[in-house]
């Protein structure tokens, strides 16, 4: 098992205390292995919690679609977010247990209902902005 952490940490060392050219080249490769090996085991831990909503909730193409619902970038649009029905009657549910405001229950369901509708479709694909889920969120913290 690869420690990337621990090598860039000596690269860093080494090109700290002998600070040539050569020592920079291996600090910036281990710096790019240890991210690389950061973001590889994300994606293995994100994909290992996923599996099991993928089993209850049926057809989601990959493992890593959710991650878009959930990804830390909140200023972009979520741009497509597979579903199908049984995902989109259990989000109508959530939300409207939720959220406690009548306006807010109203735009959940109108949310959960565009799901459930796009889910029957043909394609399975509906945009939901991610700002939209955070704000019904929101409305109850």
């Amino acid at each position: 098992m690869p420690n990337g952490k621990k090598d860039k940490n000596k690269a860093w060392n080494r090109f700290r205390r002998y600070f040539t050219p050569d020592n920079m080249i291996a600090f910036n490769k281990a710096r790019a292995r240890a991210r690389k090996i950061h973001r590889q085991r994300k994606r293995e831990s994100w994909i290992k919690y996923v599996q099991p909503q993928v089993k209850r909730f049926g057809t989601i193409s990959t493992p890593c679609q959710p991650f878009k619902a959930l990804s830390l970038y909140i200023r972009r649009l979520i741009p497509y977010l597979w579903t199908s029905l049984a995902l989109a009657n259990h989000l109508r549910r959530k939300i409207s247990d939720f959220v406690g405001s009548q306006d807010m229950r109203n735009n959940g369901n109108e949310l959960a209902g565009t799901a459930a509708r796009s889910a029957t479709g043909s394609s399975e694909r509906f945009p939901i902005p991610h700002s939209d889920l955070k704000a019904c969120f929101r409305q109850k913290l």
